[in-house]
């Protein structure tokens, strides 16, 4: 009599509940997604699909696609802590060297990671409802604040002239801008020139009397 051996036994797909690279996998689709549809194109559940696991392994970490994406920008955040770090570690004493370590860091941050830039800035999430996303927001400025301090007695005015100045650079680097007219071959170059021009003195210093 002929005998059939048994089917094996069906193995369970692991992405369904569990995934070993988890945070990994939902990051680089994150990266993708903001990529693709921006950062209000796309639920928890796309993000779920594309990281290769079920919606409701996502919804055990995670309770919307608003607190994903905050993460996601928080980690941006501290991508750029330490991108700032490495630049500002290389720049010298000075501490107008340091702002245009500052400047040069954020600009290659925004063309290195869109994405996470995106999410940082041009997704419209309130940071006071989510406390990690403010955290490292905070930490970012409060290194900026501390290397515009010994440059000016308004520290709070430098800070946001920088980080404004900076930040436009960054938005037109990203948008092709600067090639398009015709201005600023090396974004990078002009940046550095503008802020060095911008603390060459303090400029928010009161007039003499």
């Amino acid at each position: 009599m002929e005998t059939r051996s048994a089917p094996p036994p069906r193995v369970r797909r692991k992405s369904a509940y569990h995934h070993g690279n988890l945070r990994e996998a939902v990051l680089a689709a994150m990266q993708k997604l903001i990529l693709k549809h921006g950062t209000a194109g796309f639920t928890l559940a796309d993000a779920a699909r594309l990281a290769g696991v079920v919606p409701s392994a996502l919804y055990r970490h995670f309770t919307s696609r608003d607190q994903l994406l905050a993460q996601f920008a928080a980690d941006g955040f501290v991508l750029l802590q330490e991108r700032l770090n490495r630049e500002a570690a290389g720049s010298g004493p000075h501490p107008r060297a340091a702002v245009e370590a500052f400047g040069a860091a954020y600009l290659r941050f925004a063309m290195e990671h869109p994405a996470h830039y995106a999410a940082m800035f041009q997704s419209e999430l309130d940071a006071k409802k989510h406390p990690e996303l403010l955290a490292a927001a905070c930490g970012t400025l409060g290194m900026l604040a501390a290397a515009a301090a010994p440059l000016t007695a308004d520290v709070e005015a430098l800070t946001a002239a920088i980080w404004a100045t900076s930040h436009g650079f960054a938005q037109l680097a990203q948008a092709g801008t600067f090639k398009s007219a015709g201005l600023a071959a090396d974004p990078e170059i002009a940046l550095r020139a503008t802020l060095r021009a911008l603390v060459k003195r303090d400029p928010f210093a009161l007039p003499v009397q």
